[in-house]
């Protein structure tokens, strides 16, 4: 048997039809939500008075409750007052970075193999694959269960295989204004436009170069939490 561990990439998740010409955004939230079992309240978007919030802990979306047409729960008090905390409080700036030139940036990024981590059984050497081994004590003897594979007959192992897809080399950034970006929460706002058909994303807060970047697209807010930079990383694009 084999267990693969599956792309989670959800950038081109959103394939959700507009009913009667208006576009809903829950298939939007979805891009920000988290696969963290141990921080189940990010698995779901939830609500937060008017609007409905989605994150991985990473990057967090806002949107409109009025423009989604699931129903999601409200979050938690405590919840609540730290997602209060960390949006920005003041809009300092409006800097406009045009779609097309977003997405001229990512697709600069050179790209490499996928691998994925696969896992395969093999049969237990040990007792041969019957779950059971001999056991002799002083001319006594009994069978129990093998103490390698436990009884399970077969053992596992993790091993590493191409996918056969290339991908964005995760090792390249792109820099905007004093903050430097992943790749991946770059591509979930170009697949956001596409489906707003908006050509620009504005970016409204940016306080320091560690410190989260809030943007806007239309009744959209996305923040996003930058890396920390250093010399050895490749940057394919500085929006100054």
């Amino acid at each position: 048997m084999k267990k693969d561990s599956k792309n989670t990439d959800k950038t081109k998740a959103i394939n959700y039809e507009p009913l009667l010409g208006k576009v809903f955004y829950d298939e939007i939230v979805k891009l920000f939500t988290s696969t963290d079992t141990y921080r189940e309240w990010m698995i779901e978007p939830f609500i937060i008075d008017d609007y409905v919030y989605a994150t991985d802990g990473h990057a967090l979306i806002k949107v409109p409750k009025k423009c989604v047409i699931n129903d999601y729960e409200p979050i938690k008090e405590s919840i609540r007052e730290s997602i209060a905390r960390i949006m920005p409080d003041k809009k300092q700036l409006k800097y406009t970075i045009k779609i097309a030139e977003l997405k001229e940036a990512i697709t600069s990024i050179p790209k490499i193999e996928e691998f994925r981590n696969v896992e395969s059984d093999y049969t237990c050497k040990e007792c041969e694959g019957n779950g059971e081994v001999e056991w002799e004590y002083e001319g006594y003897t009994d069978y129990f269960d093998c103490p390698v594979c436990n009884g399970d007959k077969k053992l596992s192992k993790n091993h590493v295989i191409k996918t056969g897809r290339k991908i964005y080399d995760k090792n390249h950034f792109i820099d905007i204004k004093k903050s430097r970006f992943k790749e991946k929460y770059l591509s979930k706002i170009v697949a956001i436009a596409n489906y707003i058909k908006s050509d620009s994303i504005i970016l409204l807060s940016q306080k320091e170069p560690n410190s989260m970047s809030l943007f806007s697209m239309n009744d959209i807010e996305i923040l996003i939490m930058p890396i920390n930079q250093t010399d050895e990383q490749s940057v394919a694009k500085h929006f100054a």
